[in-house]
């Protein structure tokens, strides 16, 4: 594998993880709305507490 195969494939690994991420953000915003639980969400989503309250704010 080349260096430039090593960096476009971190890339596209890296793009994924953080279109989950968002997708995540996405969807507790969605339960803070309808006023799920936050213990809920967290388990749910793998948002960290921090992560819901800046969200929550």
């Amino acid at each position: 594998m080349t260096i430039a195969e090593y960096l476009e494939q971190k890339g596209r690994e890296e793009g994924r993880q953080e279109g989950k991420h968002e997708a995540s953000l996405e969807i507790a915003r969605s339960m803070l709305a309808r006023e799920f639980d936050p213990a809920v969400i967290k388990q749910l989503t793998g948002l960290s507490e921090e992560e819901l309250a800046q969200i929550h704010q």
